[in-house]
């Protein structure tokens, strides 16, 4: 019976760090999620850091509405507090010359910059390196041209909406909030991919991980006594 107890509290030991938050940080959207998800899609280079924003000149329109002034983007990554809210996480994301394919929302976080990287930590911006784009989908690393990855975005971005488009010199690609009479006016939450189901499905997932790492060191101490 001591061998039993001393498995669980083994197990429930190496299994704390999935606390809700690292479970938040656990769930890994799919692309086509993200494309749905981001009000702005573009392949985009910084052109130039200016404190926490960074000004990105597009290269290739994927979604939404974009013009040939440079994008203000929130120089961070986007991260999750105790309750698995956005947060700003670390800072001086983006180096001046790099490509990037960025999945954009309207920047809730920060007043100094327009738009904000979609939530999931790092998956809200993609490093293009020798036309090469590198990113996690379904606990896997995977690597696409970048020409086929944009051919990609696209079909998402046409089965879920208009795709870009490129509006006059005159005029910007900043966000606008329309609020309808009757709908309250976008908050954070909205707008970033974290729901309360999210949250509530982060909270369960250690305990049911704990659960089954239990049973699981149970039945084989049982077996191995029976070996005996």
């Amino acid at each position: 019976m001591r061998w039993i107890w001393g498995c669980m509290l083994g197990l429930i030991v190496v299994l704390w760090p999935a606390t809700p938050v690292a479970a938040c940080s656990m769930i890994e959207p799919t692309l086509d999620s993200l494309t749905q998800q981001a009000d702005l899609i573009v392949v985009a280079t910084v052109s130039n850091i200016d404190g926490d924003q960074a000004f990105f000149t597009v290269d290739t329109p994927i979604k939404g509405s974009v013009t040939g002034e440079p994008l203000s983007v929130l120089n961070h990554i986007i991260g999750y507090d105790a309750g698995c809210k956005p947060e700003l996480a670390e800072g001086n994301r983006f180096a001046e010359g790099s490509t990037w394919i960025l999945f954009l929302n309207p920047n809730q976080l920060s007043a100094s910059a327009t738009w904000q990287t979609s939530n999931f930590y790092d998956n809200g911006a993609l490093k293009v390196e020798q036309d090469q784009v590198r990113y996690r989908e379904q606990s896997r690393e995977q690597t696409q041209p970048l020409t086929d990855l944009v051919s990609t975005l696209t079909n998402y971005s046409l089965a879920g909406g208009p795709t870009a488009t490129v509006l006059p010199v005159d005029q910007t690609a900043e966000p606008k909030v329309q609020p309808s009479i009757n709908m309250p006016t976008a908050t954070p939450e909205a707008v970033l991919p974290v729901t309360e189901t999210t949250a509530e499905q982060a909270s369960v997932l250690p305990w049911v991980l704990v659960g089954i790492g239990v049973l699981a060191g149970i039945g084989a101490l049982i077996g191995w006594r029976r070996s005996r």
